[in-house]
């Protein structure tokens, strides 16, 4: 599996994304291949089930009956995207966008409709110079969501690259 990127874990199984930089070079829709595949067998069996379209997401999560990922059209995610899984097809894509989803980072669902997110702040990157080097402090915002409404929930966070939620 070339190029392994996100993984999320469900139950036996998980759901791998993997970056195939020769299907992109060949299929300019295609960014990689999504799997889902049964993750305790010494040989696992893989079973594609890439969406169609160009695509390309960040941070898998899924929340039974759903997949949900970050999703960016230029590659770099501005979207939350939730499919539904019947058990061997995606099927029922759901978008939210929202003017604050600038850079998302990680995402973290509560059910079908809830969910938190972590988001570049604005996409302000300030650069400090240590020892020579220029170095890039990214400060996060956490929004929380129910349906299309978003709500900040916390500002200037260090960068947030995975969210868990603890009830």
């Amino acid at each position: 599996m070339p190029g392994c990127e996100t993984i999320a874990p469900d139950g036996l199984y998980a759901w791998v994304f993997a970056y195939d930089r020769r299907a992109a070079l060949l299929d300019t829709l295609t960014y990689g291949r999504l799997y889902h595949l049964r993750a305790v067998e010494e040989s696992p069996f893989l079973n594609e089930v890439t969406p169609p379209g160009r695509w390309h997401p960040f941070g898998l999560a899924y929340q039974p009956p759903h997949l949900w990922f970050l999703h960016g059209p230029t590659g770099q995610p501005t979207e939350v995207w939730r499919y539904s899984w019947n058990g061997s097809h995606l099927h029922s894509p759901r978008v939210w966008r929202h003017p604050g989803f600038v850079s998302l980072q990680a995402i973290e669902p509560l059910d079908s409709l809830r969910f938190y997110v972590a988001n570049d702040r604005k996409g302000r990157h300030r650069w400090h110079l240590v020892m020579g080097f220029f170095i890039r402090r990214v400060r996060s915002s956490l929004y929380y969501c129910e349906g299309d409404s978003c709500h900040l929930a916390a500002d200037r966070i260090p960068y947030a690259s995975g969210l868990c939620y603890l009830p």
